[in-house]
């Protein structure tokens, strides 16, 4: 299968038509943070534009993000702005709306991908099983949105699940591609410019416009738990409840590591419904 690759920002540097990265506003989109993922999401369909105008113009258009179980990655949000997005330049085109759909990954893992070495990845990578459902994608084009691009194997993935599916040809737009060598830890280190525990967490969710994601799942159940039983008693119930049925249906509720927390939080949840 072809592949085109599209960028929106540089890591450093930039220029007129493809700008530095806001470091911080990376980190509060990653962590949830609507507004800032309509704002990285406007650059990415610029950039789609200047390089995949015959994309954007396709007679039918799939749109999708990275793969995920149930609780949405933040590329999910940034899909759908996409999406939005190139719906106003399609309906001004007379062109039909775009189509959304989904890459399904069965497993999840215990831990966070952004800490794990090259060879954990590869090895977790070559492991997935993702589907998508061919029949959604027959005659279309196809494009891909993911925020970061790091070593390419998760792209290989998704382009093998295509290419199964009878996709001669994918585009995949990223916020940014990163140069990581043998350290992709670095993507860590951008997840946590603006959000590096549950304190700018628990900011960010006051601030409005919060989206609960599997990045914020994560973040809460690798915190110590005296930090998370101070955050769950300032969530609002309605997010608490979220996380709670968020943490079940994508699994965690049942890990060994992430069981302590989870009990915790449906204890909390049960006193302050009560």
């Amino acid at each position: 299968m072809r592949r085109r690759v599209v960028t929106a920002f540089d890591l450093e540097g930039g220029g007129p038509d493809r700008p530095p990265l806001d470091l911080a506003e990376f980190s509060r989109f990653k962590h949830g943070a609507s507004g800032a993922a309509w704002r990285l999401g406007r650059q990415l369909v610029r950039r789609v534009g200047l390089e995949c105008a015959d994309v954007v113009e396709a007679d039918r258009l799939v749109v999708t993000a990275s793969c995920y179980k149930v609780v949405p990655l933040a590329s999910v949000a940034l899909g759908r702005v996409v999406a939005h997005r190139l719906n106003r330049q399609r309906v001004d085109a007379g062109r039909a709306p775009v189509v959304w759909t989904q890459f399904y990954r069965d497993q999840l893992i215990e831990g966070d991908y952004s800490t794990m070495s090259l060879e954990q990845r590869r090895e977790f990578i070559a492991g997935d099983v993702i589907r998508v459902d061919p029949a959604v994608l027959a005659g279309a084009a196809v494009l891909v949105v993911d925020d970061l691009r790091v070593t390419g194997f998760h792209e290989g993935r998704l382009a093998a699940v295509l290419d199964e599916a009878g996709v001669p040809e994918a585009t995949f737009a990223y916020l940014v591609a990163v140069d990581a060598g043998a350290d992709p830890t670095v993507e860590k280190d951008m997840n946590q410019a603006a959000i590096d525990g549950l304190d700018a967490l628990r900011i960010l969710v006051r601030d409005g416009g919060f989206v609960l994601n599997s990045r914020v799942c994560k973040l809460i159940l690798g915190a110590p738990i005296d930090e998370i039983e101070r955050l769950v008693t300032a969530l609002p119930v309605w997010l608490l409840t979220e996380l709670v049925s968020g943490l079940e249906c994508n699994g965690y509720a049942v890990m060994a590591r992430y069981r302590p927390a989870y009990e915790l939080m449906v204890g909390a949840l049960d006193r302050r419904a009560a």
